[in-house]
This record gives C-alpha cells, structure tokens and sequence, in this order.
C-alpha cells in the first residue's frame, strides 16, 4: 500500500519547457502553468485522503500495518508542508515586485 514520492509529486519532465526556447521542440505534452499548479494541488488533496482513509481503517481495525499508516500520514504532511512553503515563496515574490518603483 506504500505509494512511490512520485505519486505526490508530478515527475519533473512534466514541467513545461521555458517560453522562448527552441521552437523545433514538441509541445503537445507539455502543461501550462495553470494546469500544473491544479495537478499539484490535487495531488496534495490525494494524499491528505489517502492518509485519512489510512488512519480510519487503522480505527476500524481493518489495516494491522501501523507502519505504513505513519508513511502515508507523513507523506501528506510533507506535501501539505511543501505546498504552504511555495505560496509562501510566491507571496513574498508578488509583494517584492509590488513594492519595486517604477
């Protein structure tokens, strides 16, 4: 039942690649950032679900494996902490560039 960090977190090739870069390159893949940021979000909300889920069958006595109720708890914290440090950053960016002068 232990899901790979993958499962939290999209793999990297998934990032979109830098606007103006070599125009030969195939882009049909790729998302935008808006996308992106929705995957990610619904990737935290899987595993906070994932983990409530976990921990309400350890209560019911259906899961004896504690262990990998803690991981599963552990890695929504985790997301759930990442996700906050971002939008942390990209409040701090927005309210620096809202401070710059023209």
């Amino acid at each position: 039942m232990v899901k790979p960090i993958s499962a939290v977190f999209p793999p990297i090739g998934t990032i979109p690649s830098v606007p103006g870069g070599d125009s030969s390159e195939n882009r049909t893949g790729s998302l935008n950032f808006g996308e992106m940021l929705n995957s990610a979000m619904n990737n935290v909300n899987q595993a906070q679900k994932s983990s409530e889920q976990m921990g309400n069958l350890l209560a019911a006595g259906k899961v004896d494996d504690l262990h990998s109720v803690m991981i599963e708890g552990a890695k929504a914290e985790l997301a759930l902490q990442f996700t906050l440090q971002v939008r942390n950053k990209v409040l701090d960016a927005y309210n620096e560039i809202m401070r710059m002068q023209m």
